[in-house]
């Protein structure tokens, strides 16, 4: 740990332990991690969300990332296969009809339950049907094709996402258009302006660290102009959830980020939580998802943030 770290974080075990507990006692054995819909990016009013397993999904991967393994980990991985189809598609809400199968959920939920060492039977089938869901430019669309109204729709964190489970199979050279079309989202600086179904060109930085941390293969193309832009970025106005997504988006390329750490630590509630922002959101519409439960997710990964051992390449191998 750096020597940095240690004075912006006091009482860091006792922290992450708060965290912890928060989310394990709001946990639903039904409805996984709470997720709630606001008109308001600041969550001034909001409503509970159709029950989504794409939060809980989230939740416990930045769990795993931070070296936690949550009490309720086995059924989050009930939750994930119940939601996959025959396909190897996973679904965004618990009942499947509300909203066709899509790429995003496919790879993070097929990531979490190899990241738990438990692999999908499927799971080489669900990166066959990834590469074989594109446009006529060959980039990978967001939903499971055919899905009527919702034909053409491309999302760069949604692809960031199914890459990750390709690159895990050595399949990217199947998808070299969908992996150009991020590389110039990243390098023209459109991410920050949020993508479809993401407001913050933070979440999308995410995303990526996680891809280039844990496949060497991505460094020579991502790594440079990463850190980069996550470099202009760190202590720049954000919300409670923009500063650490960003703090563990850092961390995830060995870099750190002082700055969003230390308002974060000030910001954590008595009851361990921090506040909720918009993570996610409906792409038609100004409505945002976000909880308690996420926002605390990532501030607690971003409480472990410090130079150290990362995993990624250790359980890929071992699973693969």
């Amino acid at each position: 740990m750096s020597d940095i770290a240690p004075a912006l974080v006091t009482r860091r075990q006792e922290r992450v332990e708060r965290a912890l507990a928060y989310l394990e006692s709001g946990f639903s054995e039904e409805d996984g991690f709470a997720s709630w819909v606001t008109e308001s990016a600041g969550f001034d009013a909001r409503h509970r969300a159709p029950t989504e397993y794409f939060s809980t999904m989230i939740v416990t991967q930045l769990l795993l990332d931070a070296g936690q393994e949550p009490r309720v980990l086995d059924r989050v991985l009930e939750l994930v296969l119940a939601s996959c189809n025959e396909r190897g598609f996973v679904h965004f809400f618990s009942d499947h009809a509300l909203l066709a199968a899509d790429i995003d959920c496919t790879g993070i939920g097929h990531t979490l339950l190899l990241s738990a060492g438990r692999p999908h039977p499927a799971v080489a089938d669900a990166v066959e049907s990834l590469l074989q869901n594109v446009d006529p430019c060959g980039v990978m669309e967001v939903y499971e094709q055919p899905a009527p109204g919702r034909a053409g729709r491309i999302d760069p964190c949604a692809l960031v996402n199914a890459l990750y489970l390709i690159y895990w199979a050595g399949r990217e050279a199947a998808a070299a258009p969908s992996i150009d079309a991020v590389h110039a989202f990243l390098v023209s600086g459109d991410f920050d302006r949020g993508t479809r179904y993401y407001p913050s060109g933070d979440t999308f930085l995410y995303f990526l660290s996680r891809l280039v941390r844990d496949f060497e293969r991505t460094h020579e193309r991502f790594l440079e102009p990463l850190h980069a832009r996550l470099l202009s970025r760190f202590g720049t106005s954000a919300t409670t959830l923009e500063r650490a997504t960003r703090v563990s988006a850092a961390d995830n390329v060995g870099l750190f980020d002082p700055e969003d750490l230390r308002v974060l630590v000030r910001d954590q509630r008595t009851d361990g939580s921090w506040a909720p922002g918009a993570f996610f959101k409906y792409g038609r519409s100004t409505r945002f998802f976000g909880s308690e439960a996420v926002t605390t997710a990532f501030a607690l990964r971003a409480l472990v943030a410090g130079p150290r051992q990362h995993v990624g390449r250790e359980w890929l191998a071992a699973v693969g």
